[in-house]
């Protein structure tokens, strides 16, 4: 379906009909996740491993960290369009974990990485029994390529590094942490087991309660591989962009859902909630947002399945989505009025997915600034 979609600021024209592939896909995630009720989360992201072992190791077993791996390498073989239908699942059901993770590493794996490395890599990740951690970002640094302060240097046959990473999901629990750092001869993608010497974890607080960040700090960390050239930074960095997007759609869409079917069931002066004029308006406005959302989304998954790197698209959906996931979020609170206000009740664990979702590679402005700067490029050449 052709759709000419405006969210204020971006003009987007995308065609998304999902595959049969990926419908399947969809459909299989959200059967075994919605036995995963989100108030559960809670207190799965307060154990050690931050996130549930035992969904893990089943999705291991159906694919999913290897859903774009080649089979050669032991993974299901399909794209990075149908690793991000799995994705937009996972974020509707507000889950944790590595799969954002392994997904982007298995791309920049496959993309970037020597022979060697792949083969030594790829079966693992795609079996599930090596759980990664993508460590980016770095406290106010830009969330870009530009940002990567973390030092590599030369130490015989291997590399050691040298400064810290921000935000870093389920670090405690990772096997092997994706680093952009800086060396002698520019950008590379540091390969760093977590149990290594040089490597200290600490536990940050943020609004998520349903996932866990880290710092994690390398003195003189060695590494157990690199993979050289800024286009593997840059590819890991749109990689898990992207997907942070299409899983805050998800969860965008899943609060859209419970908001139509709370003002359904609920009665008030004997009317439903939903027959008032002004809850309609809500409700339509919510769904304007996520549709926005989603062609933004996977028009930067389209582009990236094609280039494999970075876009103009990649910051469009950092762009809108960033924008108008919170704008959904705050809608769907209006109108579930006291109830969506308790702890007891799920909304508050969307509400701050989508919060930290929204900051956690830029925000709109960011973005935005980005864009025109492309913009104003364009129209000087």
């Amino acid at each position: 379906m052709q759709q000419l979609l405006s969210s204020g600021k971006v003009l987007l024209n995308v065609s998304f009909v999902a595959t049969e592939v990926q419908r399947q896909v969809a459909d299989a995630a959200r059967r075994l996740l919605g036995h995963y009720p989100a108030r559960t989360l809670m207190s799965i992201a307060a154990t050690p491993a931050g996130f549930d072992g035992a969904l893990w190791e089943q999705a291991a077993r159906l694919g999913w960290p290897g859903v774009a791996v080649p089979e050669e390498f032991g993974g299901a073989g399909l794209t990075f369009a149908d690793a991000a239908v799995l994705v937009e699942e996972l974020g509707r059901a507000l889950q944790s974990g590595p799969y954002i993770d392994a997904i982007a590493l298995g791309h920049v794996l496959c993309q970037h990485a020597t022979a060697v490395q792949r083969e030594r890599q790829l079966p693992a990740l795609a079996s599930g029994a090596l759980r990664p951690a993508l460590a980016v970002a770095e406290t106010g640094r830009p969330w870009s390529p530009d940002g990567v302060t973390v030092r590599a240097a030369r130490d015989g046959d291997e590399w050691a590094l040298t400064g810290s990473k921000a935000f870093v999901p389920h670090a405690e629990a990772a096997d092997l942490f994706a680093v952009p750092v800086r060396g002698r001869d520019g950008l590379m993608l540091g390969l760093v087991r977590r149990d290594g010497p040089g490597v200290t974890i600490r536990g940050l607080g943020t609004l998520d309660l349903t996932r866990r960040y880290c710092e994690v700090e390398f003195a003189g960390a060695r590494t157990a591989g690199v993979i050289a050239g800024g286009n593997a930074v840059a590819a890991c960095l749109a990689a898990q962009q992207v997907l942070i997007c299409v899983e805050t759609t998800g969860a965008a869409r899943r609060l859209l859902e419970m908001t139509v079917g709370y003002a359904k069931d609920r009665v008030q002066f004997d009317r439903p909630l939903a027959s008032f004029q002004a809850i309609k308006h809500t409700c339509a406005n919510m769904r304007m947002a996520v549709d926005v959302m989603t062609a933004a989304s996977y028009q930067a998954v389209d582009e990236f399945t094609r280039t494999g790197g970075p876009s103009l698209g990649t910051d469009v959906a950092a762009a809108v989505v960033s924008e108008q996931a919170p704008r959904v979020a705050g809608e769907a609170l209006q109108v579930h009025g006291g109830i969506g206000m308790t702890w007891e009740h799920d909304l508050h664990l969307y509400l701050r997915r989508i919060r930290v979702n929204a900051m956690l590679y830029g925000s709109a402005g960011w973005h935005e600034a980005r864009l025109a700067d492309a913009a104003l490029a364009g129209a000087g050449q």
